[in-house]
């Protein structure tokens, strides 16, 4: 925020308004503002994050029982005149940021801060950075402009037999370099050997993004490197040649000052739900049922547990030995006290030794998962359906760093052509405990009925919007590490949800 104040006027002076939103309480931001001497521009306090979860950013490696549950990935939209956005620069890590000063370079061109200059007798050069002042996390940028003689060209990085232009930094155990971005080059045809390659000419403009580590605590630091190139003219192709670049930028503390105890975060309360298996003794899975009907329901209801909906799978050896059943706490503690008092009660402790008087109703404990509702999930609903209808359990397990990205997929796209092809969406959760939590989407759909289910599927597969999107969303590579676990399964006659 500091940043972008520092920033403000020339983000205005390009005719850019700017807002910022947080997931603080007004009261924390402003005693912030007073602290640091104001703000010129809006701050919009969203504690609930409600506006984080519309934009899908929030920051989904926070467990909900931590205080700063609800914060964001920290990042910039650009949002254009009709709410558009056209850009966006977003970082996973929530200590690390692009900054204010680094959008400016790379979205509008803006010229940084010159550190050197050299000059060769192929090119001018100069390397300049997106500010001179960064904080550490603060992701920044190293700014190379070559001016070119005339006739001169130089060529780009996908070149073939050729040097291409190279810029390389030492490595340092504080600094991260991302990948460095060349613009797109010409075509220049060489017609003595017949062949066209891609070059620079004029004026060329290479961008090095840095990001400081967090843990960064001198008070500058310096980055050392070079520039690598072979000029070539009408005529003649150069020894290949390289410009030592050194730019040292100034590095300040965050301001680390907390808010008064009075206006700190308390720990979120946030309602769960609970994914639970049973699995039955042979030809004791109407008996499960019926206790369910007659007895667990009310109990369960008794103390303070939601039953959501009770399914039995559709496969054939499932089908007699299986029940599922998704339950609804207030809170993770709630949860705990709810099943303590439950299987403390002196009718369930009855009911349990009524019901087994001819042996043990369950072949192994029950299975569970706690979940979090996803932030696209649809409102649990109770439509009116056929008996053939059938619904439809989905777990999928992705790949390091890709349920972000899923999650994005899911809300932005899928569940609008799951709706296309008559796929009804009743719920999507994620597990609220590590490591399931980092990687793993559980949702439930419904279908008409299992012969429209295979018919739907077919047509959403074949649907030419959707392999576009799985095409460019899975560019940087697949995001399941295994193929989706999916489970048939129909209503109980006493389930919510049917």
């Amino acid at each position: 925020m500091v940043e972008l104040e520092e920033s403000l006027d020339k983000y205005q002076k390009l005719g850019l308004g700017v807002t910022a939103i947080s997931s603080d309480s007004a009261a924390v931001l402003k005693t912030f503002a007073d602290r640091v001497g104001g703000f010129r521009y809006p701050l919009l306090a969203d504690p609930e994050a409600k506006i984080i979860r519309q934009f899908g950013v929030l920051n989904r490696n926070i467990p909900h029982t931590f205080r700063s549950y609800g914060i964001c990935h920290p990042g910039t939209f650009i949002v254009d005149e009709n709410g558009v956005v056209q850009s966006k620069f977003f970082e996973e890590n929530h200590r690390q940021r692009t900054t204010a000063e680094t959008i400016l370079v790379k979205e509008y061109g803006a010229g940084g801060i010159k550190r050197m200059e050299a000059k060769t007798e192929h090119l001018k050069f100069s390397a300049s950075v997106s500010q001179s002042v960064v904080r550490p996390g603060n992701r920044f940028a190293v700014i190379i402009d070559v001016d070119l003689k005339k006739a001169m060209h130089v060529y780009a990085p996908d070149v073939e037999n050729y040097r291409p232009i190279r810029l390389t930094f030492e490595k340092h155990k504080q600094l991260y370099f991302h990948k460095t971005e060349f613009p797109n080059p010409i075509k220049l045809r060489l017609e003595a050997i017949k062949e066209t390659v891609p070059v620079y000419k004029d004026r060329v403009r290479v961008t090095q993004d840095v990001t400081l580590s967090h843990r960064y605590r001198d008070k500058s630091i310096t980055l050392s490197g070079k520039f690598e190139y072979q000029a070539c003219d009408d005529k003649t192709c150069y020894v290949p040649a390289s410009v030592p670049v050194t730019v040292t930028v100034e590095v300040v503390r965050h301001d680390s000052k907390r808010v008064p105890p009075e206006l700190r975060k308390k720990r979120a309360i946030v309602e769960v739900y609970e994914l639970r298996t049973y699995t039955t003794n042979e030809g004791k899975l109407e008996n499960l049922n019926a206790r369910f009907r007659d007895h667990t329901l009310a109990l369960f209801k008794k103390h303070g547990m939601q039953s959501v909906g009770y399914w039995v799978p559709t496969d054939e050896r499932k089908s007699k030995n299986t029940l599922i059943y998704v339950l609804k706490h207030k809170s993770r503690d709630a949860a705990k006290a709810s099943w303590a008092a439950f299987r403390a009660d002196p009718q369930w402790q009855k009911v349990t030794r009524e019901s087994q008087k001819h042996g043990r109703i369950l072949a192994k404990p029950p299975e569970s998962v706690f979940m979090h509702t996803a932030n696209y999930s649809p409102m649990l609903s109770n439509d009116e359906k056929s008996d053939d209808t059938v619904f439809e359990l989905r777990t999928y397990r992705t790949n390091k760093g890709k349920l972000t990205i899923l999650d994005a997929r899911f809300r932005d796209h899928g569940i609008r052509i799951f709706n296309r092809f008559g796929i009804q969406s009743v719920a999507y959760w994620h597990p609220a405990d590590e490591p399931d939590s980092r990687d793993t989407l559980i949702y439930v759909l419904r279908h008409d009925s299992r012969d429209v289910a295979k018919a739907s599927w077919k047509s959403f597969a074949a649907d030419e919007e959707w392999k576009k999107i799985t095409k460019q969303s899975e560019k940087d590579g697949k995001f399941l590490r295994e193929s989706p676990e999916s489970i048939y399964m129909r209503a109980t006659d006493y389930s919510p949800i049917r």
